[in-house]
């Protein structure tokens, strides 16, 4: 799973030290920025050597090995270079769901340096069971963003989240207009019939749009046992590849971390292995 993870994370930090490069100031900090001057990420020797030292730590990252020095060096370039990039009067969340995933995981490991105690505390003195508590606080973070982001929807939309479902109309448009605005190349996708289909039929866009607000506010049931981690997460990566079908946002981290994290492939093949060694005997 660490491997897996250890991709994930190297593509998020790639993705924004190479954004990094095309900003030279930070005229609105936001995060690490409104603390510290981050503009010398976009000098390209100390962006590349970032990087560098960033994949120089997945080795160990994946091994167990130094986690909270290792996923700490991690974390900082990660969200560094993600404030940086979104301190330039605009913001995106492409990457956030990743610097979460590595804070729980950062956090469980300086959890795990406390000194051994009675009670719930002594089940992380072993190693295996510092790198199961890692997943495990990794797995809740993931929900905690789906719960989260269902509340902002409720609380923004004073509790009209679903019956304002038919609204969306106007995002599917402005989502899909956004390259010819930014380009003046023609959106690879067109939704206008799906738009107007929504803004026409408002029961139908309740029920399609509405239906996404249950799924985001339960996402905690992920974390209840591993089959229902499973089903759950197959049906947000369903809901994310929808989306983006529809939208053209791709949510690529999401549906990793939830294939990783909670669908976890691995363990079902093992599962199926071991039921089938023991047909066998």
């Amino acid at each position: 799973m660490r491997t897996a993870l250890a991709g994930v994370a190297t593509m998020a930090a790639k993705m924004a030290a190479d954004k990094a490069l095309g900003y030279s100031t930070q005229p609105e900090p936001t995060g690490l920025a409104r603390l510290f001057d981050l503009t010398f990420l976009s000098d390209p020797s100390i962006n590349h050597w970032s990087v560098v030292f960033f994949c120089l730590a997945l080795p160990f990252y994946i091994a167990g090995i130094g986690l909270p020095v290792v996923i700490g060096w991690m974390l900082w370039v990660q969200v560094g270079m993600a404030s940086f990039c979104n301190s330039q009067g605009f913001i995106g969340h492409t990457t956030q769901v990743v610097s979460l995933v590595l804070l729980a995981q950062w956090l469980a490991s300086l959890w795990t340096l406390l000194p051994g105690r009675d009670g719930w505390r002594g089940l992380v003195t072993s190693s295996t069971r510092a790198m199961n508590l890692s997943m495990d606080w990794s797995r809740q973070t993931l929900a905690a963003c789906y719960v989260v982001s269902a509340i902002c929807k409720v609380v923004a939309s004073g509790g009209l989240w679903i019956w304002k479902a038919p609204l969306f109309a106007l995002q599917i448009t402005k989502a899909n207009q956004m390259q010819f605005y930014s380009t003046l190349e023609p959106s690879p996708g067109n939704m206008a019939w799906l738009s107007q289909l929504l803004l026409d039929h408002p029961a139908l866009a309740r029920i399609i749009i509405g239906s996404a607000l249950p799924l985001e506010l339960f996402a905690f049931l992920m974390c209840f046992n591993r089959g229902v981690g499973a089903i759950y997460a197959l049906l947000l990566v369903i809901f994310h590849s929808t989306v983006s079908e529809v939208m053209s946002l791709g949510f690529v981290f999401n549906k990793f971390l939830l294939l990783i994290l909670c669908v976890n492939v691995p363990y079902w093949l093992w599962r199926w292995s071991q039921r089938c060694g023991d047909d066998l005997t």
